[in-house]
């Protein structure tokens, strides 16, 4: 609920204080970030025992081949680690380190989350992930899904689009 309404138990809903000094944000990089937020809330909540290693891997190698800043990338693993009670944040912190200085062909990204989450959760992520980046779409971490035939299908005569086109 938000102001100006009624809650439910009867009493008016209103603004308290409005922070006249708040910064002004463009619609779009608004979107953006809220795109964003939404992959970092999507990782986290696969943030399991078992599998947090890899996924640091994976998500920092994502945001790394994406152009994402390594210091926002590293702000959001120690936010994750935070909120899951994740006691090794120094392993999760040299996982995002070792992402950002590796060559790209080197790094994790959409296939390890792909094996670790499942295509169509790997794809939201790495679609948030680009879009807060402004990239367009990237056909390696599509045309290497070995889980979809039928989008593969799809992708196989987008590429050939992409390449003839």
């Amino acid at each position: 609920m938000i102001p100006p309404s009624i809650h439910p138990e009867g009493h008016e809903l209103r603004y308290s204080l409005i922070n006249e000094n708040a910064a002004t944000v463009e619609y779009d990089e608004l979107l953006k970030a809220v795109a964003f937020l939404a992959a970092a809330s999507e990782v986290m909540q696969n943030w399991k025992v078992g599998q947090r290693h890899d996924l640091a891997l994976a998500f920092s190698g994502l945001c790394a081949k994406e152009g994402v800043n390594p210091n926002l990338t590293m702000h959001l693993v120690q936010r994750i680690c935070q909120f899951t009670n994740d006691s090794e944040y120094d392993e999760r912190a040299k996982a995002v380190r070792t992402s950002f200085h590796k060559v790209d062909s080197c790094l994790s990204g959409f296939i390890k989350l792909q094996n670790l989450l499942g295509y169509n959760t790997a794809k939201r992520i790495a679609d948030r992930v680009r879009h807060y980046c402004g990239t367009s779409l990237n056909l390696e971490y599509l045309s290497t899904s070995k889980t979809n035939p039928t989008f593969t299908k799809t992708v196989n005569l987008v590429e050939t689009v992409v390449v003839k086109g």
